[in-house]
């Protein structure tokens, strides 16, 4: 309208061959304009095509819905996926597709919310096919913008039966994993290496060799891949071995456990890291809260790349006292001049001096 106008204008003040001119190239521009708008159209309606195709060779289902609800459009897999005519649906209120009235609830609520902020999301809810059980969906959903306003929104929905059993299987056994840790009489940690591994990688790739040599000469280094390790939790019996009360406690004074013989133990652990051994065992010594020594044999195995660590304390402070004074016994048994010898309760020797 605004060319017309101005070529109106021109027109008046031109003489005849001004005016042949001006119009040859307003059709010219009109010319052009119309190739462009009719290959937009084109691109538009392919593209639509495209789209359309596509929303009806897929599964899952694709929906349209308006701000107040109602049904646009719905792709033809919702006969597959719920049994519904896609023709006879448009026009209905999602409420329909709702098993459950709190499921129903929070779509309304989120509709709400969508119309205002704009945003896209996901949403899961329990959909209710027209001639079979309900099953679990998630609907992954867009809007759709228009002046600055959303007038519908776009959406696809999803069978997630599947992947809701797999997530129950999942709990179940992480619950059944969970009682056996907790219940265990072996005091047992579950402890996150993965920050403690990657260190330990970025040095490797400087050509380093991860031993006992480099953390001496790097203390540094070695007190920051000790504190990257993450306690995650402790077991029951790791809480009575060491005399805490809860996980945090540990978690919290992990550093105030060690000795030096706990750390030249700290220090193969992470050397193993290193070299990719996914198990360790040795014997240590710890400090209980309470200041007292600890005789163990510690061991891990990792799962999950260092990400899960299973630690095991196995005390053997008692059998390490025994053997102490058995040890001693002998060496009053042999510094004796006479003779003597014992004997258990049926008599039979057990030890005699030289």
């Amino acid at each position: 309208m605004k060319q017309i106008k101005e070529l109106l204008a021109k027109l008046k003040t031109a003489d005849e061959k001004e005016q042949i001119k001006l119009l040859l190239e307003f059709s010219e521009k009109q010319k052009h304009q119309l190739e462009n708008e009719r290959k937009t159209n084109k691109t538009l309606k392919e593209s639509e095509e495209k789209y359309r195709l596509l929303a009806e060779t897929m599964q899952d289902v694709v929906v349209r819905i308006s701000t107040t609800g109602k049904l646009l459009y719905v792709s033809p897999s919702v006969t597959k996926f719920g049994g519904y005519i896609p023709d006879e649906e448009i026009g209905n209120h999602i409420s329909k597709y709702f098993s459950k009235k709190t499921d129903l609830a929070r779509a309304l609520k989120l509709l709400a919310e969508v119309v205002i902020s704009k945003k896209s999301g996901n949403f899961e809810f329990l959909f209710k096919p027209k001639s079979r059980d309900p099953f679990p969906v998630e609907h992954t959903y867009v809007p759709l913008i228009k002046s600055g306003k959303v007038y519908a929104i776009q959406m696809v929905l999803r069978d997630i039966t599947e992947r809701k059993a797999i997530e129950k299987t999942l709990k179940a056994n992480e619950e059944s994993y969970r009682n056996i840790f907790d219940n265990n009489p072996l005091p047992l940690a579950e402890e996150d290496w993965s920050e403690s591994k990657e260190l330990l990688e970025q040095e490797k790739a400087k050509g380093i060799t991860i031993n006992k040599e480099y953390f001496d000469e790097n203390p540094k280094f070695f007190n920051k891949c000790i504190s990257a390790i993450k306690v995650i939790q402790v077991n029951q019996a790791i809480l009575d071995l060491l005399k805490y009360k809860t996980s945090d406690d540990v978690i919290k004074n992990i550093l105030n456990l060690f000795i030096e013989r706990t750390l030249e133990t700290n220090r193969k652990e992470l050397i193993a890291v290193a070299n990719d051994e996914f198990t360790f065992k040795e014997e240590t010594e710890l400090l209980d809260s309470e200041g007292n020594l600890i005789s163990a044999i510690v061991q891990f195995k990792t799962i999950e790349n260092y990400k899960k660590v299973i630690f095991s304390v196995f005390d053997i402070t008692e059998r390490k006292k025994a053997e102490k004074a058995l040890s001693q016994f002998k060496k009053i048994v042999e510094s004796t001049s006479g003779h003597m010898s014992f004997i258990d309760t049926n008599y039979v020797y057990l030890e005699v001096n030289n």
